[in-house]
């Protein structure tokens, strides 16, 4: 099986998953100070795929890019999640495009952010609801992280320092074009992902959730 291929089978493994997703509220390892912060990276967190075309000569291939956002270092005051962008591993691909046609690069590393709300222990889990109920999601900082962003079918790589710029993830929509993009496809949720630089580069990427964490 090609490296193409065998990527690309990771869309077909998706079956039905049931259920919907509880929200996770303050379970580690080590006892945690509540806040609207720590709330929301918990919220955030999960295995994602992106639906991705991809062309090689006169064959068109749908696949996913497959995304983590996992906890950060435990270190990090205060807490951070991490996102990592693992390779498309489509060798030999003259172009990668989403469903509407525009075109998607190869993204390589990771991010690391955080909410820059801070609320009491005592409100945080109400203060949490109200906001998703609100904005249906999170806009979030980020801390540090540079991706190298590649487009597909050509040598060139360009590095992006994301640190300052933020993170955007949000509830999709039902009707909306991006639920029409993933209508065919069941997970756990949907959501919208999207990467603002500080110098203008921007990412946007509908996530479909295959697994929580």
């Amino acid at each position: 099986m090609s490296p193409a291929r065998r990527f690309f089978r990771s869309l077909s493994l998706i079956g039905t998953v049931a259920g919907s997703l509880l929200v996770v509220c303050a379970v580690a390892a080590q006892p945690r100070t509540l806040d609207l912060n720590v709330l929301a990276l918990d919220w955030a967190r999960g295995r994602y795929l992106s639906p991705v075309i991809c062309t090689t000569g006169d064959d068109s291939v749908r696949g996913g890019r497959r995304l983590l956002i996992t906890p950060g270092p435990r270190h990090a005051s205060p807490p951070v999640d991490r996102i990592l962008f693992s390779d498309l591993e489509v060798e030999g691909a003259d172009r990668c495009i989403d469903e509407m046609g525009n075109t998607q690069p190869n993204i390589l590393g990771q991010l690391e952010f955080r909410h820059p709300g801070r609320s009491r222990s005592d409100t945080a889990t109400r203060d949490f609801r109200t906001a998703l109920r609100r904005d249906h999601g999170f806009e979030f900082h980020i801390a540090r992280g540079i991706l190298k962003l590649q487009t597909v079918g050509e040598e060139e790589t360009r590095e992006v320092d994301f640190r300052g710029g933020t993170v955007r993830l949000h509830e999709i929509a039902s009707g909306s074009d991006d639920a029409r993009l993933l209508g065919d496809l069941v997970g756990l949720r949907k959501l919208l992902l999207e990467l603002e630089s500080t110098d203008g580069t921007r990412l946007r990427l509908p996530l479909l959730m295959t697994e929580p964490r």
